[in-house]
């Protein structure tokens, strides 16, 4: 049995019996309700961390992030009416989607012929899209996974005594396009549709208490500068760098087509010197 089993198995006896020894050599159980409530957490907390992330098989149709400002002008005074925001709501992430179809299958076991079974009408596994593969269908299963998050919603809840105080209240995470959305599933919905008997349009809305950009920063390219020469460059030559001699033949050139240009030079054709 690994650690992580037996301490398991402690809590489950110690939830299970609400009391424990006062002394190792005692035989009278003296019953501590904060032990055993803390006891009851880390049980639940401990499954929970198990529970694998949900990846839903189809993208939800619709996903819109509602902000709301939480504001009043109905606040009347004697010299009007009075304008009172507070900041706004908690955002609010409605979700729409539809299931996939109801399909499911069966395997050919060893000794066995499928086929024969289906034609013969003798098969007692039910495969093919159709409504009976609900309960066996992935598209099914997944939905109903979705629905025990939403039931669940990340609360610990008093287990021993099986009422309605809750120990404690976590919260649930969905993942989506480079952020993360903390918070908690206000409502479920699920309908069957006359016209699409082979899957379930399914609806909830999700309250965001933080929410997590987790892109990564992009690179931005910076402005050109200038080379800088180096003194082991070649070109580098008494002090003065190629740079700078390349500016001041920028200059005589344009100091050149000035004077060009107030003699009257034409430049239609191409003198031949300048292309020596």
């Amino acid at each position: 049995m690994s650690p992580v089993d037996a301490e398991r198995t402690t809590l489950q006896s110690f939830v299970s019996e609400g009391q424990f020894l006062a002394d190792a050599n005692a035989t009278v159980y003296s019953t501590l309700a904060d032990a055993v409530a803390a006891a009851d957490i880390a049980l639940q907390l401990q499954r929970i961390l198990e529970v694998p992330p949900l990846t839903l098989l189809i993208n939800p149709r619709d996903m819109t992030i509602s902000y709301t400002g939480v504001q009043n002008y109905s606040t009347r005074t004697r010299d009007g009416f009075v304008f009172e925001r507070w900041g706004e709501e908690q955002p609010t992430i409605s979700f729409s989607g539809s299931t996939g179809a109801f399909i499911a299958g069966v395997a050919n076991a060893p000794g066995t012929n499928t086929w024969a079974d289906k034609a013969s009408g003798t098969s007692s596994t039910v495969s093919g899209v159709q409504f009976a593969s609900k309960r066996d269908s992935a598209a099914w299963q997944n939905l109903v996974a979705l629905f025990h998050f939403y039931k669940n919603n990340g609360y610990i809840y008093n287990t021993v005594q099986g009422n309605e105080a809750h120990h404690m209240v976590g919260a649930l995470a969905i993942d989506y396009d480079q952020w993360t959305y903390v918070g908690h599933i206000e409502s479920f919905e699920y309908s069957y549709e006359e016209g699409m008997p082979h899957r379930v349009e399914w609806g909830m809305e999700f309250v965001v208490d933080r929410m997590y950009d987790n892109a990564s920063s992009s690179s931005v390219v910076a402005p050109q500068r200038a080379p800088t020469v180096s003194p082991s460059d070649p070109k580098y030559s008494g002090g003065s760098s190629a740079t700078a001699r390349g500016i001041n033949d920028i200059l005589s050139a344009a100091e050149s087509l000035s004077s060009s240009l107030e003699e009257g030079t034409d430049y239609g054709v191409m003198p031949f010197e300048l292309l020596e």
